[in-house]
C-alpha cells in the first residue's frame, strides 16, 4: 500500500511539472516580404518582428521625407492617388501606381523595395 501511495505521489508530481512547462511559450521570428512589379503598379507587403518596424521608418524616411500622418503606431506617406506607404507595428505596405508617378520617383520606389529585405534580414 505504501508503494502505491508513494507512485502515487510521484506520478502526481510528474504530471503538475509537466503541465508547468508546456505552459511556456515559444517565440518564432518569422519575417516575410513580397515584392509585386509590373508595368503599373508596384507593391510591397511585408510581415516582420515589431522590433524592427523603427528600422523601416528610419530606411523609408530617407527615400521619401517625414511621414504624412503619424498616429499611434502607424505611419503613413502618401501621395494623392500615386502612392501609399503604411508603416504599422510589424507590417508594411507600399502600394504605387506608376501610371500616375514621376519616373524618378518609381526609381526611388523601387530602389527602397530592394533595402527592404536586407534591412528586415539584418544584413544592411
Amino acid at each position: 500500500m505504501k508503494k502505491i501511495t508513494i507512485s502515487a505521489f510521484a506520478l502526481l508530481i510528474s504530471v503538475s511539472v509537466l503541465a508547468q512547462s508546456s505552459g511556456t511559450k515559444t517565440s518564432v521570428e518569422s519575417t516575410s516580404v513580397s515584392i509585386s512589379n509590373s508595368d503599373h503598379d508596384y507593391s510591397v507587403v511585408a510581415t516582420f518582428s515589431a522590433a524592427k518596424s523603427d528600422r523601416l521608418k528610419k530606411l523609408i524616411t530617407q527615400s521619401l521625407g517625414s511621414p504624412n500622418e503619424t498616429r499611434e503606431d502607424i505611419c503613413e506617406w502618401s501621395h494623392k492617388s500615386s502612392y501609399n506607404v503604411i508603416l504599422r507595428s510589424g507590417k508594411l505596405f507600399i502600394d504605387m501606381n506608376k501610371d500616375k508617378t514621376a519616373a524618378d520617383l518609381v526609381k526611388t520606389f523601387e530602389h527602397l523595395g530592394g533595402e527592404i529585405r536586407p534591412a528586415l534580414e539584418g544584413k544592411k
